[in-house]
């Protein structure tokens, strides 16, 4: 677009956008790409590593259970179980249903170990990862027991085998964590960015319709009411906005207001298109100056509804649906 030289810091092209839309691009790409060239967890079942509760955390372990209990306690959803091998070492395991529904016959031998020629069945493999069990677990599973804590600890040691679960990388959480901060700063540039773009389209659209650009050049010069705060300047027929980047005649402003959270808002509807500027300034902004400028832009343009009323939201939706 052609600028007159003197309003071009009201005006944002698209150009910043492009820019940052694709640095974020290459950036989402490379994360991407990096978080599938990490190293995966060893799951390999050929040289998982029989589990004691002596195991590193994060280790691939199995156990070759005969007995399995009913829960042993139900951490919000995650279940938790007792398990014997066939040496009678007891385990604390949390299993999935998957694996647990292969077990039947290993919780009857549970149910029924202590009678005598009752067959023990044949050892179930199965795998995990091994995790310290917190001490708010290990609470809960002491009581489940009826013992204590440090009964518990004696019996069980300090670490559980987790079926259900894959180790986490910390170099992967950190990249997930900084993808989603990026994500999240990419998100509200792109909004505001938005905004300035189509403000500056529309706003110099209209002033080139109405050829009114060399006007707006001269009256900025002129203009000696100047929010600095806000970035907005008043001139005799029109008003700036340097941080939102748009142009406006108070002859196309149909509403100002400051809402219930103290945000300026300005409707500027263009006669021709009825398409509306984003004109809030933001929570930095200032009460009294805010109040000045729609006491301003309502001597400038009489008919401009100037308030947060029920009479003038009406107003507005009525102006809306013609």
């Amino acid at each position: 677009m052609n600028l007159h030289p003197k309003l071009s810091n009201y005006y944002r092209g698209p150009k910043l956008f492009i820019i940052v839309t694709i640095i974020f691009a290459l950036i989402l790409g490379a994360a991407i790409y990096f978080l599938c060239s990490l190293p995966k967890p060893d799951n390999n079942e050929s040289t998982a590593r029989k589990f004691d509760p002596t195991v590193d955390t994060d280790e691939y372990c199995y156990i070759d259970v005969i007995a399995v209990s009913n829960w042993l306690y139900d951490d919000d959803g995650t279940i938790f179980y007792t398990v014997t091998d066939k040496f009678d070492n007891y385990y604390t395991v949390r299993i999935d249903d998957n694996t647990y529904d292969k077990m039947s016959a290993l919780y009857d031998y549970f149910l029924h170990f202590d009678e005598e020629g009752y067959a023990r069945p044949e050892p179930l493999r199965i795998y995990g990862y091994s995790y310290p069990a917190y001490n708010g677990l290990v609470d809960s599973f002491a009581y489940s027991w009826n013992i204590t804590s440090e009964q518990y600890h004696i019996y069980f040691g300090d670490n559980y085998l987790d079926t259900d679960c894959v180790p986490t990388n910390p170099t992967e959480v950190g990249i997930i964590f900084a993808l989603i901060v990026t994500s999240v700063a990419y998100l509200f540039f792109m909004l505001f960015e938005l905004i300035k773009i189509i403000n500056s389209r529309l706003s110099f659209n209209r002033l080139k319709e109405l050829n009114l650009e060399e006007s707006a050049a001269e009256e900025l010069n002129e203009a000696n009411l100047k929010f600095e705060k806000q970035k907005i300047t008043l001139s005799k027929t029109f008003i700036y906005n340097e941080k939102l980047k748009y142009i406006v005649r108070y002859d196309d402003i149909f509403w100002t207001y400051i809402n219930n959270y103290n945000i300026y808002h300005m409707l500027a509807f263009f006669t021709t298109t009825k398409k509306e500027i984003m004109a809030n300034i933001g929570f930095n902004a200032s009460l009294q100056s805010d109040n000045l400028i729609i006491s301003e832009i309502s001597k400038r343009n009489p008919e401009t509804l100037a308030g947060y009323t029920d009479i003038n939201k009406e107003a507005y939706r009525c102006y809306k649906k013609v």
